[in-house]
Formats: structure tokens, C-alpha cells, sequence
């Protein structure tokens, strides 16, 4: 890879015309390139310039990933909690929405083969998504994601007698409550079918916790998850990223989030 423009990708004196232009020459760029060979020997030589080595590469990847997961991202946002970074649900609608979803998997992937954390806070549904873990996903991932919310669904679920359940469910149905828009107004989505008019039960609040969470971590952005995951794997398969736990994923692409200046 060979840019003369790459090192604009954060800097304030290109307009946000330049970095779209920039970022799509390099999604191109990485997309049509063998995973293999990005994995194996990823070469950067900016023009104009003599480095060489990993010194570039990882500049290249810290340029990009603040371009794609960083404050002013259209693809990735943050999360109600305030502290992790969830899928933008309006990138569904951006030119290109998928591929460079698809590309974001991708530099995460190399942040981990290529060493160079992103300093990005995933939710942990996320994580668990990119390991091939996304089944294991539930209400328990709601702490990285809606503190509040998932206080609430940890009490249903944990709820240790019917009466108990009963005072906090208030006869909820399989149905969990979504935006629909900049507007601020919401909708239903059932859960299971025919869950508007199915009262959760008692034995049922457990699986009840974990069908609302995955709604309102994942609703509206099913593809751009797939695709993420789907660049993340083409440069990390799941028979590598087995021996990976979803703590270690986390920390690897955030980096120390203390430096012992003393090393």
C-alpha cells in the first residue's frame, strides 16, 4: 500500500470531502488485497517518504482506526453506558455502509496480528460476535452497553420467587421497545412469535432477559455486524481466535489502560 494522502485521514486541515476520498482509496485498497497477504506482510510507504517497516504500518492503522472508531465516526457511536463503542444504527444507511463495516473488521483483526491496539472499547456483545461467540450473548452484556437497562434485566432474571418476578416484570409480553428514528419515538419488535400478546412467565425470565438484550444491543444492525465480523475473521479465523477469551479480545484491541512509564 502506497498513499500520499494518508496522513490527512485525521488531520484538521483536509475537509471531510478529502477524508472520505482518502478513506474509500483505502478501503479499496485493503478489501481487494488477500486477506492472507495483509495478515503476513503488510507493507506502507507513504511518498515522499524514506520509513519503512513497522513503524509506517502502524501509523497507517492508528490513522484509520481513528477515522473509522473515533469520536466523529459514521460507523460506530457510543453506547448508552458512555463508555463503549457500539455499531452506528445509521450506517445501514451510508454509501459503501457495508463494505466499510466489512473493512473495520479488518483493522481490528490487525490490530491484533499486527500488535497495534485501537484504543476502541467494544461492547461485549460485540467481542463475542467477532470470537463466533454471538449465541453466548445475553442480558449479562448489557453492562457494557446500558448500565441502567441492564440492571433492570438482571433483576428479572435473577428474580429468586414468582411474587418477586412478578413485581418486577409487571406483565411484560415477549416484546422489547426500539428507536424508529431520529424522532425520539419508539416501536415494538415481538421477541418470539406471537410475543405481543405471550406473557413472560416465571421459568421464562431468564430466556425473556436475554431475547430483549440481544434486541436492543443488535436490532437494526444484523448486517453491519455480519460484515464486521466477517472482515475480523478473513484476517483472525475462529480456529485462531479459539484460545482467545472475550476479556483478552477486549484488552487487545484497547491497549493498556495504564502505562508503567518505569518499563
Amino acid at each position: 500500500l502506497a498513499s500520499a494522502g494518508a496522513a490527512g485521514l485525521v488531520s484538521s486541515q483536509h475537509s471531510r470531502d478529502h477524508r472520505s476520498r482518502v478513506r474509500e482509496w483505502m478501503m479499496n485498497q485493503i478489501l481487494s488485497a488477500p486477506p492472507r497477504s495483509l495478515n503476513n506482510a503488510l507493507s506502507v510507504r507513504y511518498v515522499g517518504e524514506e520509513g519503512v517497516g513497522e513503524g509506517p504500518v502502524r501509523e497507517l492503522l492508528a490513522m484509520l482506526a481513528g477515522d473509522i472508531f473515533g469520536p466523529d465516526s459514521e460507523f460506530f457511536t457510543v453506547a448508552p453506558n458512555g463508555t463503549h463503542a457500539i455499531i452506528n444504527p445509521h450506517a445501514s444507511s451510508l454509501p459503501q455502509g457495508k463494505q466499510y463495516m466489512t473493512m473495520a473488521g479488518r483493522l481490528l483483526g490487525l490490530s491484533v496480528t499486527q500488535r497495534q491496539p485501537f484504543g476502541v472499547r467494544l461492547c461485549s456483545g460485540i467481542v463475542k460476535h467477532l470470537l463466533g461467540r454471538g449465541r453466548y450473548c445475553g442480558w449479562r452484556d448489557l453492562e457494557t452497553f446500558d448500565t441502567s437497562l441492564h440492571k433492570s434485566m438482571g433483576a428479572i432474571a435473577e428474580a429468586k420467587s414468582e411474587q418477586e418476578f412478578e413485581g418486577l416484570a409487571n406483565g411484560a409480553e415477549f416484546v422489547c421497545s426500539v428507536p424508529s428514528g431520529d424522532d425520539g419515538q419508539y416501536k415494538d419488535v415481538e421477541l418470539v412469535k406471537g410475543g405481543a400478546e405471550k406473557v413472560v412467565r416465571y421459568a421464562e425470565r431468564n430466556k425473556f432477559a436475554n431475547l430483549y438484550a440481544k434486541c436492543r444491543m443488535f436490532h437494526n444492525v444484523h448486517k453491519e455486524l455480519r460484515a464486521l465480523c466477517d472482515g475480523f475473521q478473513a484476517i483472525l479465523p475462529l480456529k485462531l481466535s479459539v484460545c482467545l477469551t472475550v476479556r483478552e479480545l477486549t484488552s487487545l484491541l484497547r491497549g493498556p489502560e495504564k502505562l508503567d512509564v518505569s518499563d
